[in-house]
């Protein structure tokens, strides 16, 4: 079975069930564990935020995120950016922001992740707040 050119254990196993990316749904686990630890808790807590903006600019949303959450704006734009490199939002001089395609297909995953830890509502909570369990998180994700 083809299955978008990841071999995994599960395809061998014979498990037909896969999600519309053509990845088996075991492996969706195996991803949204990965993700939730390569993102820190601000950059999931931005992709919700963002997958549910009604065409709000970047400044504007992250104004909004900081205000009612008492998140510094530059801890905002730094995760925006970050976001914006890895090409999971998309935003241009006035345009809503907006999560890519790949953007909504990781937070997906994420939601997985979240929901599977027993996690509800706002998604910043679903990082372990032991910095030893969840290495990298000091730092944005990237060691």
């Amino acid at each position: 079975m083809h299955n978008g050119g990841l071999d995994t254990a599960s395809t061998k196993r014979g498990s037909k069930s896969e999600n519309g990316f053509g990845i088996v749904s075991q492996s969706d686990t195996l991803l949204s564990k990965l993700i939730s630890r390569a993102l820190n808790k601000n950059q999931i807590f931005l992709l919700q935020e963002i997958s549910k903006n009604k065409g709000k600019t970047a400044t504007g949303l992250i104004e909004e995120i900081s205000r009612e959450n008492k998140i510094p704006v530059s801890t905002l734009k730094l995760n925006t950016k970050i976001l914006k490199g890895l090409e999971l939002i998309n935003f241009f001089n006035g345009d809503p922001v907006r999560l890519t395609g790949f953007g909504r297909f990781v937070f997906s995953l994420v939601s997985i992740s979240a929901s599977q830890n027993g996690v509800t509502g706002n998604m910043a909570g679903c990082k372990s707040a032991d910095p030893s369990s969840n290495p990298g998180s000091e730092t944005g994700g990237f060691l």
